[in-house]
């Protein structure tokens, strides 16, 4: 979907709603790149099955997903058609920002 009419460039699935941790990620993410101009979907809804979540951003057209779970997070590109886990958020900010 063209960016010009896509209501986000990327969505942040959180899949482990119930740890602490992994929300204050979400969250952080969330507002840095709200700050850097980045338009953000936060799917933070509990009891909802990862794979609705996954396809409410595809049925939206957002390229950039990023996944935050139990193990970690990364970023599934639609573009590249790639999944790349990330150890920060920085690093997660710097890629999108070069993506978008």
């Amino acid at each position: 979907m063209p960016k010009r009419i896509r209501p986000f460039d990327s969505s942040i699935l959180l899949f482990d709603t119930y740890s602490n941790d992994s929300i204050n990620k979400a969250e952080e993410i969330y507002s840095t790149l709200k700050r850097q101009g980045i338009n953000v979907l936060l799917d933070d809804r509990k009891r909802i099955k990862r794979k609705e979540k996954a396809l409410l951003s595809d049925f939206l057209g957002i390229p950039n997903k990023i996944i935050i779970s139990k193990s970690g997070i990364s970023i599934r590109d639609r573009k590249l058609n790639k999944e790349t886990k990330f150890n920060n958020s920085c690093k997660i900010i710097n890629y999108l920002k070069n993506a978008n």
